[in-house]
């Protein structure tokens, strides 16, 4: 049951970590292709967080890791440009660190549950995982489900004359 979880926790961040990160630029894809990638991009993460904690590496670095695997996989699944996909990925984990800090840190702390409480428990992880998601559920609705781009990434494309 906890691997269920977990796996499901990891399927929706996954999920809205590539469609907020792709529709805040103005790219908004299927749902069916968004399934597709937060499966892969899901697997990926488990298989790269599991094979630190098989080696004992101290987690910190992973996210480096796997911001650079995402963007690959983000470019190669969905033909962008290098830049759109580093992009994209990068929003994602600015907004996830915003989720982290503003919302997971704040409501464990007023219900003093520790990270010992959350790795050990997996209905709390998964509340966590919600809690850091919300940034992420608020750009993916305004920029998938109203259609709203907030970076013209076009924009950003484009030569500046001098």
């Amino acid at each position: 049951m906890e691997l269920l979880i977990l796996l499901a926790s990891l399927f929706i961040e996954t999920f809205l970590t590539a469609g907020a990160g792709l529709s805040i630029i103005g790219i908004r894809l299927k749902i069916q292709k968004l399934i597709v990638i937060a499966a892969i991009f899901g697997f990926l993460i488990y298989g790269i967080r599991m094979f630190y904690e098989i080696y004992q590496i101290p987690l910190g670095t992973h996210t480096f890791i796997i911001i650079i695997i995402l963007t690959v996989v983000l470019k190669i699944l969905t033909k962008q440009k290098l830049t759109t996909s580093i992009i994209a990925i990068l929003i994602s984990y600015l907004l996830i660190t915003l989720g982290e800090g503003i919302f997971m840190y704040n409501v464990f702390r007023l219900f003093n549950i520790t990270m010992e409480d959350m790795l050990s428990n997996g209905n709390i992880r998964f509340l966590g995982t919600m809690l850091t998601n919300i940034p992420l559920i608020i750009v993916f609705i305004i920029g998938h489900v109203y259609k709203k781009s907030i970076i013209d990434i076009n924009y950003l494309n484009e030569k500046e004359e001098v």
